[in-house]
């Protein structure tokens, strides 16, 4: 039989080799975690780049459609534009050009109007009276 100091030296040497065991399969456990972690994050950054350029495309297609039928429009109306008959000029509009219209005598008119009763009121109520 052994001494008691060998066997506590023996038993010391087994906790801490089982120890270094369970430490060994801890790390394995966590580097195996960090690893699916990293996987799934590289995963999920190359869907959200699909799913990003898809958009993008999207985007620059319709763009492409909607400048095409703008230009498109632009052009169908300056040909209009060039082929159209003159347009007929309304009497008002010649009128107003040469100066003949009857707006400004309506105005004049309005000027030279007797003041209403109403007017005379407050006028008369603002204005202060000398009392002898």
């Amino acid at each position: 039989m052994k001494c008691a100091r060998c066997i506590t030296i023996y038993f010391r040497y087994l906790t801490i080799r089982a120890e270094e065991f369970a430490l060994t399969d801890h790390t394995q456990i966590l580097r195996s975690d960090a690893q699916f972690k990293k996987a799934q994050r590289a995963e999920d950054g190359r869907k959200a780049m699909a799913e990003y350029q898809a958009e993008r495309a999207a985007v620059l297609a319709k763009t492409e459609r909607l400048r095409a039928a703008r230009l498109a429009r632009e052009a169908e109306l300056e040909t209009a534009a060039q082929t159209a008959p003159p347009k007929r000029v309304a009497a008002a509009a010649i009128k107003a050009a040469a100066g003949t219209t009857k707006a400004p005598a309506k105005k004049a008119a309005a000027k030279n109007k007797a003041p209403t009763k109403k007017a005379v009121a407050k006028r008369a109520a603002k204005t202060p009276t000398l009392v002898s």
